[in-house]
């Protein structure tokens, strides 16, 4: 509950924190069904996207939900 507690401390700062850099360095992100909808064209916003999967199960813990899945995108 802390880090819930010290990020809304962080967002609802007066003056917010400045945005952080686009990193340049090489992300990919897969997307669960199960998990919150995450678009991809804010991922491109926010990193150096080179891939980007959207599963068919899975949800938060993929790699408990679906290990196999899980390790093929990692692969």
């Amino acid at each position: 509950m802390r880090s819930y507690l010290e990020q809304a401390r962080v967002a609802f700062a007066h003056p917010p924190p400045p945005k952080p850099p686009r990193s340049d360095v090489p992300a990919a992100f897969a997307r669960m069904p199960l998990d919150a909808p995450v678009p991809r064209e804010w991922v491109e916003r926010n990193v150096n996207l080179v891939q980007f999967t959207v599963h068919s199960e899975g949800s938060h813990h993929s790699s408990w939900d679906v290990p196999r899945a899980f390790a093929e995108d990692v692969r």
